[in-house]
């Protein structure tokens, strides 16, 4: 799976901005800085996350199955289905 702790610090982060929008703190935010990430790197990871939550969101509700390679990326990031992170 994901050996480095700054991936572990994205993935983390994406979950929570997923699963639990409304319970990000500033603290999550200091988890990626602590994680060496730039504030400009940090909104480069909410935008992507929050864009493949957008298209997931929107394909769940019009019934459309995502293109194989977004699965193969949501299995690498260790989710089961759609693209979370």
């Amino acid at each position: 799976m994901l050996s480095d702790p700054s991936d572990r610090a994205i993935v983390r982060f994406g979950e929570k901005m997923t699963l639990t929008p409304a319970q990000m703190t500033d603290a999550d935010v200091q988890s990626l800085r602590d994680a060496w990430f730039s504030d400009e790197n940090v909104l480069e990871i909410v935008a992507i996350t929050a864009l493949f939550n957008y298209v997931a969101r929107v394909a769940d509700a019009l019934g459309i199955e995502l293109e194989e390679h977004y699965s193969d990326w949501s299995q690498f990031l260790g989710f089961e289905r759609g693209p979370t992170v």
